[in-house]
């Protein structure tokens, strides 16, 4: 059985995740079988897989009794769109994980509508985190919370230091434990936290 996935750099997926239509970004119907029109660094790419695995455009096309053991190019400028059968995917996959990460490319599966990225990239681990960051709901939460309980801290701490040199403070902070002031900060600044329980369990009725 045959499978397509495309080749993209990673500034592609972003576009993709804010229009949520893989094919306004790299249409399919617009694929050309002339490689001249590839962009850096996917041409590069190109040239090194097309010695692993010769194309079936045009004049280099095989008989239909080696077709499984080649694979099928189609290109667009931000996009190499590859055709393959599923014995090869993991000598695929073992040629495509070095150029990836070498030029910052991640691959589209087109049959589940997928991103695949290299796995073992440091640049891939944070897009990861800076992505579940920006969508996960409890992510979110987490963040603002450690972020406000940090800005009550540190706003404490500093108020506290200057009432020590003011006569007569309306609210005499240093008379507030250091414990006290941090369990406050923790349970005003986890009412997001509160909330997105609430309203988990009240979704679920």
């Amino acid at each position: 059985m045959g499978h397509t996935i495309a080749v993209i750099r990673r500034k592609e997926v972003k576009k993709m995740l804010e229009c949520k239509d893989a094919n306004a970004v790299i249409p399919v119907d617009e694929c050309t079988y002339d490689k001249g029109v590839l962009q850096n660094p996917l041409d590069e790419i190109y040239a090194v897989l097309s010695e692993a695995f010769p194309p079936l455009n045009g004049p280099e096309a095989p008989s239909d009794d080696v077709a499984d053991e080649c694979v099928e190019y189609s290109f667009l400028p931000n996009a190499i769109y590859i055709g393959y059968v599923g014995s090869q995917y993991d000598e695929l996959n073992r040629a495509l994980g070095p150029l990836l990460q070498k030029y910052d490319c991640v691959i589209y599966n087109c049959d589940w509508d997928t991103i695949s990225l290299p796995e073992h990239s440091f640049k891939v681990r944070m897009f990861r985190l800076k992505y579940r960051l920006k969508t996960n709901k409890w992510a979110i939460a987490l963040r603002d919370t450690l972020l406000l309980f940090l800005s009550f801290e540190v706003g404490f701490l500093l108020i506290r230091s200057a009432s020590s040199h003011i006569d007569n403070p309306l609210i005499d902070f240093s008379s507030v434990s250091f414990a006290a002031g941090t369990i406050g900060a923790a349970v005003f600044s986890s009412v997001r936290i509160w909330a997105e329980v609430i309203l988990h369990f009240k979704s679920k009725r």
